[in-house]
Order: C-alpha cells, then structure tokens, then sequence
C-alpha cells in the first residue's frame, strides 16, 4: 500500500544518481511492514522473491547447460 500527495508527487531520480525516493509519498507498506513513514525510510527490508513460472533456476540450468 502507498499513500501519497497527487499534487506533490514527483521522481527525483536521475541516471547519475538513481537511487532517490520520490517526493509526495508520505507511506508504504510491503509485506504488511511499514518502510517508509512520512517520508522517510525505517529501515525495515521485508522483501521476498515473488517468482513466476518465467523465472529459471540457474543451478539448474548450469546444470544442464541451458
């Protein structure tokens, strides 16, 4: 869940320095774990790999040489 300001929103990032949040979004939720609280990161990194019926393994397939 994101909750953000419409008005407000904006990408900072750019090629040379892309890892900037973007401005106007205010909280995000990820797994149920709050990351970003009024703007600002917690530090939380509930992250998990969705993986879909596209994604390879790669010990198998160095395996059978794919």
């Amino acid at each position: 869940m994101v909750i953000f300001d419409p008005q407000t929103i904006g990408d900072r990032a750019t090629f040379a320095d892309s890892h900037q949040l973007s401005t106007g979004v205010a909280d995000v939720w990820v797994n149920g774990v709050r990351v970003l609280a009024e703007g600002a990161h917690t530090g939380a990194r509930p992250e998990r790999i969705v993986d879909g019926p596209g994604r390879k393994s790669y010990l198998f397939c160095a395996a059978a040489r794919c």
